[in-house]
């Protein structure tokens, strides 16, 4: 398959480098040092102990790639706006688009039926970029479970077993996305469709929306806010209201996931991607992990008060930081 990667980070690294090691044609579409380092030494995979080499296209302009039969966008959520408006060169006329980030996206709502249907989520399309671009029958959603870090411009150290979930944003799943499906599985990828993705994201969801805030706000890592009933308690609370929020918009995660939270779980010292954002200087992902969860609540009438709380100190922590990307058409009613 012709695959293009916009993004050539941690995910976009891990999962179009394994799919071009495969021998699928995969271009990669980035720009400054990690360019640099694509087109001279290529891209560098270190998972478990052992370091692949692996050679693809890497262009900074679009046009240079042409149509792909997908792409990959593996931009952090708050670039998927000027993202969206740079894909035109590499979409044909069944291109998908398969969107990696954490969170939920704007069209989360499109074709679900209901009060909120085509509902389009401000906290992540604040100006409607988006929509305007993608046209939501291009997207699919995709979860990804591969924790990753850059260590290096095109070298990025990854977990072994990574793994994608992938669903259409419109529709039941179709041809394309079990050729997608196909493809990763060649690359070492487990690969699953489902005709549900609203509820993979959900669930994706729940493993960061308590853990993202605290670990922000504390400056540590999953080891030590695990071990201590006071952070333990704060991740409960955060989870909990995403759970009720999900509830309301017909989304069922299991109240059993609170659970991990009453004792203390001896946990790896991995940090999550925001606070490595933080720790780099790098701006911060909060509008698609808590923002974007407050905003639907807003939506149905379900309270978020310890959510709010944590999106507030975490925004103004990014605020203060520079670190928090303008999105001025989107303000999150308090009162």
């Amino acid at each position: 398959m012709k695959i293009g990667v916009f993004g050539a980070g941690a995910i976009g690294g891990v999962y179009g480098g394994l799919l071009a090691h495969a021998g699928e044609d995969v271009t990669f579409v980035a720009r400054g040092a990690t360019l640099d380092a694509l087109k001279r030494d290529g891209l560098k995979l270190v998972a478990g102990g052992t370091e692949t080499a692996i050679r693809a296209k890497a262009v900074a302009d679009p046009k240079a790639a042409g149509a792909q039969d997908a792409v990959i966008l593996a931009v952090k959520a708050y670039s998927l706006p000027e993202a969206a408006g740079s894909l035109a060169p590499l979409l044909g006329r069944d291109t998908a688009v398969v969107m990696v980030q954490n969170g939920l996206p704007w069209w989360y709502f499109r074709g679900t039926g209901g009060a909120l249907d085509g509902t389009r989520l401000k906290s992540v399309d604040a100006d409607g970029k988006c929509a305007a671009a993608l046209a939501a029958e291009r997207c699919v959603g995709g979860a990804i479970y591969c924790p990753a870090e850059a260590i290096a411009p095109a070298t990025i150290r990854h977990a072994p077993n990574p793994k994608i979930v992938m669903g259409e944003a419109v529709g039941p799943p179709g041809p394309r996305l079990a050729n997608l499906a196909a493809a990763f599985a060649r690359a070492g990828v487990t690969a699953e469709v489902t005709p549900d993705i609203r509820t993979e994201l959900w669930r994706k969801l729940l493993n960061l929306v308590g853990t993202v805030p605290v670990s922000v706000l504390t400056g540590a890592n999953a080891q030590p806010i695990n071990r201590d009933e006071g952070t333990r308690k704060a991740m409960w609370r955060t989870t909990e209201e995403a759970i009720a929020v999900a509830a309301k918009v017909g989304v069922t995660l299991p109240a059993a996931a609170l659970d991990r939270f009453l004792k203390p779980v001896e946990m790896p010292p991995n940090k999550v991607s925001t606070l490595q954002d933080l720790d780099r200087g790098r701006p911060l992902e909060i509008d698609a992990l808590l923002g974007v969860v407050a905003e639907i609540g807003r939506l149905v009438r379900v309270p978020t008060p310890a959510l709010d709380t944590a999106y507030a100190l975490c925004r103004m922590l990014a605020i203060e930081r520079k670190l928090y990307p303008p999105n001025p058409n989107f303000a999150l009613s308090y009162f």
